[in-house]
This record gives structure tokens, sequence and C-alpha cells, in this order.
């Protein structure tokens, strides 16, 4: 543990590869188990410190393999510290309950290990990913949970972030007067441990909270406040929020100019960055400006980026940009688009938690939209919806009796429309009556030219088939012509085949034949090797030339070759293609197995014993990479 914890320093003071070659060769030498865990959650670390989040969490990842019951002591609190880093990753990735289940998993080492420490930072995590999935009352608890463990601990620090993190939960659900509460505690706590990063959080913090309750004064202080306490190259991401918060800022007081400023140089920040929540956010913000503007194009299309990127990962932010395009929808004219995004948001909103603001602006697009679609019942229960979310704190009053009175109206619009529809009707009913004389004149001109019409038809029709008849009869005198021509064709086929096996089996019993004179001529010769051990005479030994010259395997081979040939043409050039490793020696036993010879008959052609043949017809399967089910005799077979 000594060890990492100076290769820890060293990783911080920037000798970055010189500490991932240590830790890989910890790796490999690692002897232990817990050895081995400490190299690969360290090797995590090296990467999660460099942001590189994908190559981070493959080494962490292991850690989720790991039992519990196999470990105990220090190792257990490394374990857990990685699997939070883990939720973390997937938090930034948007993946929020992989992060959750991360997290769940980091407490339960953290519980065994007794680590207090590591509880509270769990359950502050726990509660941002509460927040962001909008849990209200479980992101409180586990907020307030993790505050409970640093106040046991002492932890000042800690205290300040979690009273800091309580407030930013608070604010999302528009509770702001608690969330303000919330952060001044924590800056207190901040500016007690004289922590500036801190400190200038919470500041960005407050000054959102007084930008939207429209205090620009207090926002403008509170901003200033922590652009001075800001420090740009240590914390980046907390730079992108101040670029984001002056160009909010700017966009209330009408200063465009100045807002898209530092709103662009937010997005481009936190594009090339991994911080997929702020890029969202900056370009929702981007999207706020140009409305403001008036510039809807681009507002849409800023909205749609953001929806692409927030969808089924940030809830908020997805409610709002569909809320919103849901909004330009219905102004176009487009109801039905403006139904189908609004319903989508609404779905997704957890009613308990989302702000009031939010949730009226999607009741009352739906209100409208199903009045313009001429829904006056659905109409109706959205505008019964909104009086039933009115936030009784603001002095707001729903036009409900109006609205029913307007829905009474239309109901008896609806039934004036049909009385004169009635009447309508009555009309139509006379006007059909007196034109039913000069349908019955003209019905029997048609019906007459309908039976013409049938007669010549019917003539065609019978033409037609005769024609077609006469087709079917040729079709079928063809199929049988071809039927013919097949069968003479498998009979042509059938000869060859014959003739080919005949000529296979002459060529086989040549063959043995000449082996066996062969044979008959060596048992001569044995004889005259006799006689010449007993009479040296020069004709002996003239005989025994003529012998071993009529003997000769090579001209027995040649003849067989050019027979071979006769019937198989391209059976060696084939064969030496397609099995390029058999040797001369394998190509003649190839021969003898094609023209239909059984080991014993190849090996008294070629002279050699049973169990040699057996041999070398196993060498040759390898050679032509066959595996022990396949049958080298088909294959031989089946080269033509």
């Amino acid at each position: 543990m000594k060890n990492y914890a100076l290769l820890e320093e060293r990783l911080k003071a920037g000798a970055r590869d010189s500490v991932w070659e240590v830790t890989s060769k910890l790796l490999e030498q690692a002897q232990t188990r817990a050895e081995y865990i400490l190299a690969k959650k360290f090797l995590g670390d090296i990467k999660f410190f460099d942001r590189e989040h994908e190559s981070a969490s493959l080494h962490y990842e292991y850690l989720l393999s790991l039992a519990r019951e196999d470990f105990d002591g220090e190792i257990l609190s490394v374990i857990g510290r990685g699997i939070n880093d883990l939720g973390i990753i997937y938090y930034r990735n948007g993946e929020l309950n992989k992060a959750q289940k991360a997290h769940f998993l980091s407490i339960n080492w953290y519980a065994k290990a007794k680590d207090l420490n590591g509880l509270a930072y769990n359950y502050n995590n726990l509660g941002i990913i509460y927040k962001e999935k909008k849990l209200l009352d479980s992101a409180i608890i586990s907020g307030e949970k993790a505050l409970s463990y640093a106040i046991t601990l002492e932890d000042t620090l800690g205290m300040g972030y979690n009273h800091l993190n309580l407030g930013i939960t608070y604010s999302e659900f528009g509770d702001l007067g608690k969330a303000l509460e919330e952060f001044f505690l924590a800056l207190d706590f901040f500016e007690a441990v004289e922590n500036q990063h801190t400190q200038c959080q919470t500041y960005g913090k407050i000054s959102q909270i007084y930008l939207s309750v429209n205090d620009m004064v207090e926002a403008k202080k509170y901003l200033d406040l922590h652009m001075a306490h800001l420090d740009i190259e240590k914390h980046p991401s907390t730079h992108i929020r101040a670029l984001r918060t002056q160009g909010q800022l700017h966009s209330k007081t009408g200063q465009l100019d100045s807002a898209f400023y530092y709103l662009n140089q937010c997005e481009q920040l936190a594009q090339s960055r991994p911080y997929s929540k702020l890029y969202i956010s900056s370009l929702i913000s981007i999207a706020f400006a140009h409305q403001k503007k008036g510039d809807i194009a681009q507002s849409k299309l800023y909205f749609n980026k953001a929806l692409e990127k927030a969808t089924d990962k940030f809830l908020g932010m997805e409610i709002t940009c569909k809320s919103n395009l849901a909004n330009y929808f219905l102004v176009e004219g487009k109801f039905k688009k403006a139904e189908t995004l609004a319903l989508e948001a609404y779905e997704k909103v957890p009613k308990a938690n989302i702000k009031y603001e939010q949730r009226k602006t999607i009741l009352k697009i739906l209100y409208q939209t199903q009045k313009a679609l001429a829904r006056p019942l659905q109409a109706l229960h959205y505008l019964e919806l909104l009086q039933e979310n009115r936030d009784t704190s603001k002095l707001e009053n729903l036009p409900l009796d109006l609205a029913k009175l307007e829905f009474e109206y239309y109901q008896k619009q609806k039934d004036r429309e049909n009385v004169l529809l009635r009447e309508k009707e009555q009309i139509a009913y006379r006007s059909e009556l007196k034109q039913a004389q000069l349908v019955q004149s003209t019905t029997l001109v048609i019906t007459l030219f309908a039976i013409v019409l049938i007669i010549i038809l019917y003539s065609f029709y019978h033409s037609k088939k005769r024609h077609n008849r006469l087709l079917q009869l040729k079709a079928e005198q063809l199929k049988i012509k071809n039927r013919q021509l097949d069968e003479l064709h498998q009979k042509e086929k059938a000869l060859m085949t014959q003739n080919l096996g005949e000529k296979d089996r002459h060529i086989a019993a040549m063959t043995m034949s000449q082996m066996e004179k062969l044979n008959a001529l060596k048992k001569v010769q044995e004889k005259v090797v006799q006689l010449e051990t007993v009479n040296e005479g020069g004709e002996v030994k003239n005989i025994q030339k003529m012998l071993k010259s009529t003997m000769s395997q090579e001209d027995q081979w040649d003849s067989f070759v050019h027979q071979f040939h006769g019937v198989h043409p391209e059976f060696f050039e084939k064969i030496k293609i397609l099995y390029p490793a058999l040797s001369l020696s394998d190509l003649k036993i190839c021969a003898y197995i094609k023209i239909g010879m059984d080991n014993k008959s190849i090996a008294g052609v070629t002279n050699l014993s049973l169990n040699t043949i057996k041999n070398r017809i196993y060498r040759m399967k390898k050679k032509m990479e066959l595996s022990p089910k396949d049958s080298i005799r088909d294959t031989i077979f089946g080269i033509s």
C-alpha cells in the first residue's frame, strides 16, 4: 500500500508514463490476489486521472466480479473506491442505472470495511444520481445520510460538500429558499477550511439562484465572487459553468451579443472534454438565447442537438427540450407534432418532483393542441389537470370556469350543426326522389349496353381460351421431348460410367497380371542366382541381365501411367493442384486407389507390406489435411 501511495504522489506530479510502466510490472509480478487487485485498480486510477474513461472502466470493471467474503482489511476500501470511481464514470457517460448499481455495490464494500469516509462519499454520489433521475425524496435521503456520516467524522469539508449537493437538489426541484439556505451553510464550512475551489462552486450556485428569480444585482455580485475564486487550469468544468452563468446573465439583461460570446465559449470547451451534461446544458442555454433574440430556426436547431444527446440519459434536460420544441410546433400550427412531443415529455415527468412551471407549460401545450384538433373532452381533461397541479404559493388562477363555458358553447354549437345537418339530409332526400325517374330511364340504356358488352367479352374469352389451350398443348409436347432428351442423356452418362469402370478394372487386372509375371520372373532370377553359384559361366550372367531388364519396375510404372492417362487424362494435374504436399510415391498410391485397388492389392503391386501401405495412406491423409472421419478413397474418387 505504501508503494502505491508513493506512485500516486508521482502521478500527481506529472510522471504519468513512468508510473504506468511501474504499475504494469507490478501487475505482471503479482504473487497474491490482493497484489493483483491493487495493481489493477491503480491502472484504472491512472486512466481516470488522465480522463481516459473508457480505458479506466476496463480496469475497474474487473472489481465487479469479486466477492466480499474473500477479503478483509485495507483491500476492502481499495475495492470500494475503485467501484465508486467506476460509478462516477458511468454517471458522466449518462448511464445512470449502471452508476446507481456501482455505488450500491461500493457501499457494501465500504460497510464491510467500516470505512465511514467511503460511505459518506458514495451516499453523496447516490444523491446526485437520484437528483438526475428526478427522484427528489431519494436524493434528499441519500444526501442527508452522507451528511450524517460527515458529521460523525467531524469532516468539515465533507459537511460543506453535502450541504452544497443538497442545495443543488432543492434548486433542481424549485425550492429556492431551501436551496439558498443549504448553499450558505456550505459556504460557512468552505470558508472555515479556506477551500477556494469549493467557495468558487458555491458562489456560482448562489448566482444561479438569484439569476432564476431575476435578481440581477445579487446574481452579478455572486458571479463576480465566483470568477475571483476560479482557477481555470485546475478546474475546467467550473470554468465552463461560470461561462454558462455569465451567458445566461447577459441573456436575461438583454445583452445578447455578450450572451452568445460566453455561451459559445462554454459549448466549445464542454464539447472538447468528457462533460456530456455540461455540453447539453450549454446547448440548451444557447437555444434559449436564440429564442430571446427571436431566431426560432436556430433555437430549434440547438434544442434538437441537445435532445439527441440528452434522450434516455438526462431526464430533466430531455423534458426541457421536448416541451420547448412542442411549443414551437404549436405556434407553427403543426399540432400533431406538438402533441407527440408534449405527451412524451409529460409521460417522463415524475409528477411529485417536476417543477410546477415546467409541468404547467407541458399541460398548457396539451390543452391547446387538443383544442386545436377539435377534441374538447381531452382539452378539458388537461385543463382540469392544470387546476389540480396549480401551485397555490403563486397567486395564479387558471380560467377553468371560462373553459367550461367555452366547452358548453362548443357543445351547443355542435347541436345546432346537427340540426342543420338533418335538414340538409331531408333536402338531399327529396332531391334524390326527383332524380329517381332519371336514374330508371338511364338504367335501361346502361343495361342494354352491358348485355352487348358481355356478349363481346364472352366471345373474346372463348377465342382466348382456345388459343391458350393450343399453347398449353405445345408446352406439354415440348416437356415430353425434354424428358426424352433427359432420359437419353442419363443413359449415355450411365454407359460412360460403366465404360470407365470397366477400363479401371481392366487397368487393375492388367497391373496385377504384370505383377504376377514380375513375381514369377523374380523366382526364376532366384533360381538363376543359385545356378550362378554352381556355374560361373558367362551364359548364366547374360540370362540374369535379361531378367533384370525385363523386371524393371520403372518400365512397369510407365506402362501403367500410359494406360491410366488414357482413362483419367487430368487426374494427376488436378490432384497436384489440390494437394501439392503429396510425393511421387503418394501419387502412385492415389492412382491405384482411383482404379479401385484395395490396400492388399496395392501392397502386392508396389512390392510393399500391407502395414507399410496403411501407414503411407495415414500420412497421405495428414498431407491432404483430411479429418479422421473423412475417407481418402471417397476424396480420390471425387477427383475426375
